[in-house]
């Protein structure tokens, strides 16, 4: 089970579903606690893909997007047949801080190639507009 701690009260709502769970199972329950990450946002993600895609039908670099994740560092590493191998992360995992690095990287191509964009703000008020929602 996932529960995020944003409030003092809700520590006290992980008390009541652990004394709970304790009761029901009869069990040891292990707790783990970590630091949530702000998530990067689907506005973020959808308006990165934009400018990818702008830049791609530009240069013709359909690999453009990848680039940008290495040339920022944005790879792990993971072990094949007991080697060493660093692959790029998915964009899924990002955090907020890190989606807007993108997002700058991408602006910055963008302007290099002269090439007209919408600010993020424009997309998102866009987006909203489309969605019916202001």
């Amino acid at each position: 089970m996932i529960f995020y701690l944003n409030k003092p009260e809700d520590l006290t709502q992980l008390g009541k579903l652990l004394r709970e769970e304790l009761i029901r199972t009869g069990k040891s329950i292990e707790v783990n606690f970590k630091q949530a990450r702000s998530q990067r946002t689907v506005m973020q993600l959808a308006y990165f893909h934009i400018l990818m895609e702008l830049i791609r039908k530009e240069t013709g670099d359909a690999d453009v997007k990848d680039r940008i994740k290495f040339e920022l560092g944005y790879f792990k590493t993971i072990f094949v047949n007991g080697k060493e191998k660093e692959v790029l992360k998915s964009l899924s995992k990002a955090t907020l801080e890190e989606a807007g690095h993108f997002i700058e990287a991408g602006i910055n191509v963008c302007q290099f190639l002269n090439l007209e964009y919408m600010t993020q703000k424009q997309h998102e008020k866009q987006a909203n507009w489309v969605r019916g929602t202001k």
